[in-house]
């Protein structure tokens, strides 16, 4: 096995910006000039600024609240989740949109994500395989036993691990299933991960870090269908909706090793495991074609066109019920190993 050790950024750096916001917001207060508050961390025009009408007082009053929590975290070098900082002033916020309203608000003025302000989130991702994770205390979480819920608190710390690559699924389902089905005898040196649907910006900063720490290779396993696309983008280039929280959490080394629309032309797949696109798809498909052109995924412009043409879409329990190990034997370990011999030929 192999340890990786790890840093964390420097939370000095974000204090001495928040008395920065504070300090200038102190001068504005005291300003008979201004008409209106603002909060800002200098006066460079490069940074963002929050500007408060007097109608907008009460917004004020969140992000000075949100300022001064995360202040305290940091000071303190404590963590916390966004739900217990809700709590924490729930007479002043009244719901928890508002919190993490005025939470992305302060990551765009202060120019970090919400993991450098020490506010973590419950993420949903699951994490199996052999690796093994040591805190502070010497205590060992392992993966190896059984599947590890995916929380911020892990990033940073010391790794340990014989694992190669991984492989991401979409769904819990399949995450399960592929266990049930004795997946580590297969592929005993792969960590099998899963966002649970759409990724959230904790499993996914997870997977970068791993990826990033222990230079692994990452595979992606998708539904064939417009959610399945638009989630294997999310993982790789992030969401189209990631504010300055989201910012950085993608992998871009990521691989779509299946289920790929045309992939029903090389698997026997009956009929009725399709199932019609609809309108909503139709939409989807549009904006996913338009994205992959941007980015310059020109595969996948075609696999979201030959999508169109067929009308109908693939769910990956199509494949794993073909029969038992397909989905790993068939699908998983033979493409993985292709992809170790390609990168192996000589250029």
């Amino acid at each position: 096995m192999s340890f990786y050790d790890t840093k964390q950024s420097d939370p000095g750096l974000v204090l001495k910006r928040i008395e920065n916001v504070i300090i200038h917001f102190l001068h504005n207060l005291y300003s008979k000039k201004k008409k209106k508050i603002c909060l800002k961390v200098s006066n460079d025009v490069s940074e963002v600024q929050l500007d408060f009408t007097t109608r907008k007082y009460s917004k004020l009053a969140f992000n000075l609240c949100t300022l001064a929590q995360v202040y305290k975290l940091l000071s303190f070098n404590s963590e916390s989740t966004k739900r217990d900082l809700y709590y924490d002033q729930k007479l002043l916020y009244g719901t928890q949109t508002l919190l993490d309203r005025s939470l992305t608000s302060i990551c765009e003025l202060l120019a970090v994500t919400r993991n450098q302000l020490n506010v973590i989130s419950s993420s949903k991702g699951l994490v199996a395989g052999p690796i093994a994770f040591m805190d502070l205390n010497g205590r060992l979480i392992d993966c190896r036993a059984n599947a590890t819920l995916i929380s911020e608190s892990l990033i940073g710390l010391r790794i340990l691990s014989t694992a190669r690559f991984i492989v991401v699924v979409e769904k819990d389902a399949t995450f399960q299933k592929l266990i049930d089905e004795k997946f580590f005898e297969v592929l005993p040196d792969a960590l099998l991960v899963t966002g649970k649907g759409y990724p959230d910006i904790c499993t996914r900063n997870f997977l970068k870090w791993v990826v990033a720490t222990c230079n692994l290779d990452i595979f992606g396993l998708f539904d064939a269908d417009p959610h399945g696309i638009e989630i294997m983008l999310t993982y790789k280039y992030g969401s189209i909706s990631d504010k300055m929280e989201g910012k950085g959490a993608f992998i871009p080394t990521i691989k779509w090793i299946g289920m790929k629309p045309t992939d029903c032309l090389r698997f026997q797949i009956a009929e009725n495991q399709y199932l019609p696109l609809s309108h909503r798809d139709y939409k989807k498909l549009v904006r996913l074609r338009r994205r992959s052109v941007i980015l310059k995924e020109y595969d996948l412009v075609q696999e979201v066109d030959f999508l169109r043409e067929i009308k109908k879409k693939l769910e990956i329990e199509a494949v794993s019920s073909m029969g038992p190990r397909f989905l790993v034997k068939k699908l998983i370990e033979t493409r993985v190993i292709l992809d170790e011999r390609k990168r192996s030929w000589p250029h």
